[in-house]
């Protein structure tokens, strides 16, 4: 199969289908209103449900792994990065300490979808998965498409930040631009291409379900955990 059938529309919305089977007659409503905005057929025939969610959760890991080549106006080189679970250190406490606001933002340049301060968005961090986000977002705050994309499982993550210790390394014989210490600024969703730009850590995906769904978060967070663990030991293997 090529990239073309992989990606067509009919396969992205056979994936919409099966990842929004479950969910509320309302969500399904709005994803097939802004399908016929689009000029595409509805999806459901939908049945009204009577516990409605208040908001989707979406988990994932912000860098996993290794990046693809990225050029650096500080040193005026491309090349691949990799950021240490450590380098988030003293932006979590200081997140903890509610002194800095850490947003959740739909692509880099555009609004604030929720934040740390709300209790909308909180992360975690260890050595085999690196950061990690846990956002709770309203569903009557995001959009068709945005719901969409996360429960198919197309929504990325790309991570805004100021390095403060940087190092280039040899790493499994290549040079890889290493962030030691680096201050959180916000997150950033992604899932329009081309109004949002691909991430440049590859294996920054997200998982989603709708809280009302409990077995249905407590799978996206460990599919969300084994993930971020499997692109953190493939950075040892490159």
């Amino acid at each position: 199969m090529n990239v073309d059938q992989l990606y067509s529309p009919e396969r992205m919305a056979e994936r919409v289908r099966l990842a929004t089977r479950n969910a509320p007659a309302s969500i399904k409503r709005s994803i097939d209103r802004q399908r016929q905005r689009d000029g595409l057929a509805p999806l459901w025939n939908v049945e009204r449900r009577a516990k409605q969610p208040a908001a989707i959760v979406l988990v994932g890991a912000c860098s996993p792994g290794i990046s693809t080549p990225v050029l650096c106006a500080n040193d005026g080189l491309r090349l691949p990065e990799m950021v240490a679970p450590s380098a988030v250190e003293n932006s979590l406490r200081m997140v903890k300490a509610r002194a800095v606001n850490v947003e959740l933002l739909e692509g880099h340049a555009g609004e604030a979808i929720t934040d740390t301060k709300s209790g909308g968005l909180e992360f975690l961090s260890g050595a085999g998965t690196g950061l990690m986000l846990v956002a709770r977002v309203p569903v009557k705050q995001a959009n068709a498409r945005m719901l969409a994309n996360a429960l198919a499982g197309t929504m990325r993550l790309s991570i805004g930040f100021v390095p403060r210790r940087t190092e280039i390394i040899k790493h499994n014989g290549r040079r890889v631009r290493s962030f030691r210490e680096i201050d959180l600024h916000h997150v950033a969703v992604l899932w329009d291409r081309e109004k949002h730009g691909t991430p440049c850590f590859p294996a920054a995906r997200v998982w989603a379900a709708f809280d009302t769904d409990e077995r249905g978060v407590r799978r996206a967070m460990k599919a969300a955990g084994l993930h971020a663990s499997d692109a953190e030991m493939k950075k040892g293997w490159h």
